[in-house]
């Protein structure tokens, strides 16, 4: 689960399974070599501080458009060290904007039999700074595959089923309400299931 507390919504409508298009590309974002003695400079760094962190496949938004009711990502392979590497005030810095990877994630509302909105919140009942957000992962461009492609609705029920324990034959309807931009580009979906509000509040760790 993650939080974003600047987000732009690029997109805005209702995408039902079979409206989202993802192109996805092997080939990779050419860095010259100062770029990626700084890249693996910075995520050595960033890891030394985050122990847990490991450098896996990322999608990679090129691009984005929408018609007649579908969306369309246009998407190449990245990774997360270079997601960690260009995504910072120094590399910006140094090198600009030009090939900062932009990693597409999933994220959801979850609408429950009993018709209750639930979403994340940290912190705790007590403290005085809580973080809400939603369940979410980075669209994995090697497991996430289904139909023989990239297919995001799997990133997502991968997500459900592993952090909060909602299966996939649990998962009733799910569908995307628009894609949003702010540390990534974000695929925004609601998604209806079988249980009640309680029976998710009891899996919840």
């Amino acid at each position: 689960m993650r939080r974003y507390d600047r987000c732009e919504v690029l997109v805005r409508g209702t995408y039902p399974p079979g409206s989202i298009h993802l192109l996805f590309r092997e080939e990779r974002i050419r860095f010259p070599v100062a770029k990626c003695h700084f890249i693996q400079a910075q995520y050595e760094r960033t890891k030394s501080q985050t122990p847990s962190i490991f450098d896996g496949p990322l999608a990679h938004v090129r691009s984005f458009s929408t018609s007649d009711g579908h969306l369309h990502l246009d998407c190449q392979r990245s990774s997360y060290m270079e997601c960690v590497g260009t995504n910072n005030t120094e590399y910006i810095k140094r090198f600009g904007r030009t090939r900062v990877v932009n990693p597409l994630s999933c994220g959801t509302v979850l609408k429950t039999s009993d018709q209750e909105l639930r979403y994340g919140c940290r912190g705790g009942p007590s403290s005085t700074k809580k973080k809400y957000g939603l369940p979410a992962r980075y669209v994995n461009p090697d497991s996430d595959r289904g139909y023989n492609r990239v297919e995001p609705l799997f990133t997502m029920a991968r997500e459900l089923e592993e952090e909060i324990g909602i299966l996939r034959d649990e998962i009733q309807l799910m569908r995307c309400l628009g894609l949003l931009e702010g540390e990534g580009t974000h695929l925004v979906f609601l998604t209806e299931v079988g249980s009640t509000s309680e029976d998710i509040g009891d899996k919840l760790p």
